[in-house]
């Protein structure tokens, strides 16, 4: 029996080789491969990954997968025991397949072998709290199922690879290659309480400011300035990403929180300036003037628009723009437009990353 060609791998022999009484021979071993995923997070932390483990089979030999010995329990040619998988991931799909590959002719790749086995229903040998190891569950229904869990396989299109295997040789130009794919999809729990539920509440916290009056500035002014230090550190608590050339979801997801709760910040700001202005406007017109000395000044003044050319300031529109709404008007604008604002980035977020 040769050995599988792979960078990282370590054969232990089970037992000793043995003869039934049939005449066959019998030899076990153990592969412990240790594999690197190549994955793409776009779409983190609702992606879906596709990982592949080929094992190459070198000295001529035709490797295929087979249905496993008859003490294992499964009518797939792959089992697992679920229970001792632990993983920030659920598993979608295994999809195996053996073929036939060449270096020199790449072109002549055949398979010759491929099935695809849904793991629908082995979230319940998670769930469970039945330990599926102990001797009194061994006997269990459930737990004969996740201990030999294989799914529901069927098989796929394959072609006739006659010609190509008969030039399978100990020469490596022609190898046989067994390959597992597993399509896995990332578990969400953790991240909508780590993050969504979080940041949903502070960017709610951050509209209560709108409820309150704004002459309380010191209120308001510390509500706000203390919902944007919370997500900024709720933003760090995310985990880090490697060195990435791209945004993640997660990113666009805690920019537009932040974005929400800096604007509810700044929409105090424009309040406020309007209240001073109009502070400012009404203690200007309250103070009486010497009729001599208007009459004087109304002959050499001039209007702010002939000393600027026309030119409105910015200033003077804020100012425009605060009195016809009012302070009060613009906090009853905002608490109505924030949440709307909100809801729209939301449902885009999960439409655009899910779906």
């Amino acid at each position: 029996m040769p050995d599988p060609l792979y960078d990282s791998i370590r054969v232990e022999h089970v037992g000793k080789v043995f003869v039934t009484a049939g005449g066959r021979v019998l030899d076990g071993k153990r592969y412990t491969i240790e594999s690197t995923c190549l994955m793409t997070f776009y779409n983190y932390p609702h992606d879906k990954q596709v990982c592949n483990v080929p094992i190459y089979f070198a000295g001529g030999e035709i490797a295929r997968w087979q249905l496993p010995p008859v003490w294992m329990k499964t009518d797939s040619e792959i089992s697992m025991s679920l229970q001792h998988v632990r993983s920030m991931f659920h598993i979608n799909h295994v999809e195996y397949l053996s073929y036939i590959g060449s270096n020199a002719n790449p072109e002549e790749t055949c398979i010759y072998q491929k099935r695809l086995c849904d793991y629908a229903g082995s979230e319940s040998c998670y769930l469970t709290d039945l330990k599926c190891t102990e001797a009194e569950n061994r006997n269990n229904s459930l737990c004969i199922k996740c201990n030999n869990f294989g799914g529901k396989c069927s098989s796929g299109n394959t072609a006739n690879c006659s010609s190509v295997i008969e030039k399978v040789d100990p020469v490596v130009l022609y190898f046989s290659v067994l390959e597992i794919r597993f399509k896995l999809t990332r578990r969400l729990g953790y991240h909508f309480l780590q993050t969504y539920i979080p940041s949903v509440s502070v960017v709610g916290m951050s509209w209560v400011s709108f409820w309150i009056d704004p002459a309380s500035a010191p209120a308001r002014t510390g509500l706000g300035v203390t919902t944007v230090l919370t997500m900024v550190t709720l933003s760090g608590k995310v985990k880090p990403a490697p060195d990435l050339n791209y945004i993640r979801a997660i990113d666009v997801w805690l920019l537009g929180c932040k974005l929400f709760v800096i604007l509810a910040l700044l929409e105090y700001a424009c309040v406020n300036f309007t209240v001073s202005s109009q502070k400012r406007e009404e203690m200007l017109v309250n103070v009486p003037k010497p009729p001599s000395t208007t009459e004087r000044k109304s002959e050499v003044t001039h209007s702010p628009q002939e000393e600027h050319g026309n030119e409105t300031t910015w200033n003077d529109r804020l100012v425009e723009v605060g009195r016809k709404l009012g302070p009060c008007r613009l906090d009853h604008v905002s608490r109505v437009l924030f949440p709307a604002a909100f809801v729209v980035f939301v449902c885009s977020y999960f439409v655009a990353y899910i779906y």
